[in-house]
């Protein structure tokens, strides 16, 4: 669900162009009325198909995070930033924990290739592809997701 550190210039797997236009989007200077219906549009687009889109929780969250704090400005400094960090692919090699690597079949911004990838690269890992699921954490799997996290943590 979360990036794996690598980024476009890597030998890594490569965002698609599209995802990159809307990760750029984020940063976009709506005003709050235009801007939360947006953002819940954008959810939906990533929700996945599994589990039921929750547009209440969804509009909460989304107008909780832009009257606590919107900066439109700093999606466009974490992609600036972003571009400019050194790729980790290579250094996920030397990860010697286990790790458990999540993602949806259904992710439109990491695509499971990508999830493949990534748990390829690190020694120890554990890949769950989690059927339908978008680029969301769903509450329906926290109870596995727990588990799974415990389970690869008493290993250790």
């Amino acid at each position: 669900m979360s990036g794996s550190g690598a980024m476009p210039g890597d030998d890594g797997p490569q965002l698609d162009p599209d995802v990159l236009g809307v990760l750029i989007g984020l940063g976009d200077h709506r005003p709050g009325p235009d801007y939360i219906p947006y953002m819940v549009d954008l959810w939906r687009d990533q929700w996945g198909t599994t589990f039921a889109f929750d547009e209440a929780w969804v509009t909460n969250r989304v107008t909780e995070t832009f009257q606590r704090s919107y900066r439109p400005d700093g999606a466009y400094r974490q992609l600036v930033a972003g571009a400019g960090s050194p790729g980790l692919w290579d250094a996920q090699r030397s990860i010697k924990q286990p790790a458990l690597i999540v993602c949806g079949s259904a992710d439109p911004v990491f695509a499971p290739d990508h999830a493949l990838a990534t748990a390829a690269q690190i020694p120890n890992a554990d890949l769950w592809l989690v059927e339908g699921m978008g680029h969301s954490m769903h509450a329906e799997i926290w109870t596995e997701l727990t588990q799974r996290i415990s389970a690869l943590t008493s290993l250790h």
